[in-house]
């Protein structure tokens, strides 16, 4: 029985997939032009999240060092990014070779599992 609600979560299944923590006060675009998150429009914060910190980290590293960057919250003072650069293995398999259902029934068992065990504790 599940004792502790983030028993199920895949971060504490998986401390090693958490590679650092970086934090962006400035990007710098292709052009070679720089400006501060806080200086950004929201296109430009969601081109950033989206193509620097996700699909370029996973497309064009090497197959062994492929990584995810995730914000695991948004700061309402817009000053800064906070990142987490994430490895793609989880339980031992690549999530960027599992099918939609594993990769759904992967985030129902940590996140489903904190629910109900949480939802235990409360009733």
């Amino acid at each position: 029985m599940e004792s502790f609600p983030l028993d199920t979560n895949l971060f504490m299944l998986n401390k090693e997939v958490v590679k650092e923590t970086v934090i962006d006060t400035d990007v710098r675009f292709a052009d070679g032009t720089s400006k501060a998150v806080k200086e950004m429009t929201e296109g430009e914060l969601f081109y950033h999240a989206f193509v620097n910190k996700f699909i370029i980290p996973l497309v064009l590293n090497e197959e062994n060092n492929r990584s995810i960057y995730i914000q695991p919250t948004t700061y309402s003072d817009k000053t800064k990014f906070v990142n987490y650069r994430l490895g793609t293995k989880f339980n031992g398999k690549d999530i960027t070779k599992m099918s939609n259902s594993e990769l759904i029934n992967l985030y129902v068992s940590s996140i489903g599992g904190g629910y109900r065990t949480t939802l235990k504790r409360i009733l």
